[in-house]
């Protein structure tokens, strides 16, 4: 695990560290008069940040039935990734996260989706909350279900690292809209 993420610098652009950054956004203005935090999820160190934890979620908590806790994903899935998120962006965390990784598009919306609910960074510490499909459950609507995954992450001099998470009961908590990004070719993302 720590080799992963050791990596994180090296695939994604920029360093840990430094910055607040929340999403869904906060309404700051009340709070101090003005907002301190950003909500661009394609910039460091959110990119890092997200990428982490939806490593340690597919590692972790893999999408396939009656999973172990080290098994991994054998089979493609896909990630939704909060809204404003560039196509650039998304390929660059799932070349992070694991080689069956895709970004959310219309070919990809069937595969298991692991969904990012929230995000927040501190100064070198950080939190993001996944929605983890449970592979082999499905709702009375005969959808699948999620748990929530809160993930906690530091950093220092170093990469983002996980620190530990907790995990909420199946589907109590709501999954995010779907954010389906157009596929275009990486030399014409943005």
């Amino acid at each position: 695990m720590a080799v992963l993420a050791a990596g994180t610098c090296g695939l994604l652009a920029g360093c840990p560290g430094g910055g607040f950054s929340t999403w869904p956004p906060a309404d700051e203005t009340r709070l101090n008069g003005g907002s301190t935090s950003s909500n661009d999820i394609n910039r460091p160190p959110v990119l890092q940040v997200v990428g982490t934890a939806l490593n340690y979620a597919c590692r972790r908590f893999p999408p396939i039935a009656n999973a172990n806790p080290e098994d991994v994903p054998t089979e493609p899935f896909a990630i939704n990734l909060p809204p404003g998120t560039t196509y650039r962006a998304a390929r660059e965390i799932c070349d992070f996260v694991h080689p069956l990784c895709r970004p959310l598009t219309e070919e990809t919306r069937n595969l298991p989706i692991y969904h990012i609910a929230r995000i927040n960074v501190r100064g070198s510490d950080s939190e993001v909350l996944v929605q983890v499909p449970v592979v082999g459950m499905i709702s009375p609507e005969g959808g699948t279900l999620y748990k929530g995954v809160r993930i906690v992450m530091r950093s220092g001099t170093q990469n983002w690292r996980v620190m530990g998470h907790s995990s909420f009961p199946v589907a109590v908590l709501d999954v995010p809209e779907l954010n389906v990004l157009e596929a275009v070719p990486l030399n014409q993302a943005e």
